[in-house]
């Protein structure tokens, strides 16, 4: 979805867009490069593609804004990916069971996710672009 809004700001954004990045925001197979070559994309990973989102989002409203990677919930947000995998491709019917400590460790990397996402869609900048583009509110 941050892409979505993304790709909708960009129109009336002042940021700058290689053809590889307009392929990835609209999660096309492929792209034709300034020689006019067809360049084939592979789907980014989560992790990938969600540092893509946050990235683009935050250059296409003039924020300044990063994820905060030293956090070290972080990490368990990465884990958080893991189990996510595991549950969504089982190898056996112990790859169904989330212990406890990984509960835990969802929860804080739940907590560091809602903090980086709120702190984007709050940067001075992109709440401007935002409200000025979807809910028809002056930037201020």
């Amino acid at each position: 979805m941050l892409k979505q809004v993304t790709l909708a700001l960009s129109h009336s954004s002042r940021a700058s867009f290689t053809k590889m990045d307009l392929a990835r925001l609209e999660e096309s197979k492929s792209y034709l490069d300034a020689d006019g070559q067809e360049k084939k994309l592979i789907f980014d990973r989560f992790l990938d593609n969600l540092k893509f989102a946050f990235e683009i989002y935050a250059r296409v409203n003039g924020s300044e804004f990063k994820l905060n990677y030293k956090d070290n919930r972080y990490q368990h947000f990465t884990e958080m990916v893991q189990i996510r995998d595991r549950l969504m491709h089982p190898k056996s019917l112990k790859s169904f069971t989330v212990a406890s400590d990984e509960m835990i460790r969802i929860g804080k990397a739940r907590a560091w996710f809602s903090e980086q996402a709120s702190g984007l869609l709050n940067s001075h900048a992109a709440t401007g672009q935002f409200k000025s583009k979807f809910l028809q509110i002056p930037a201020s």
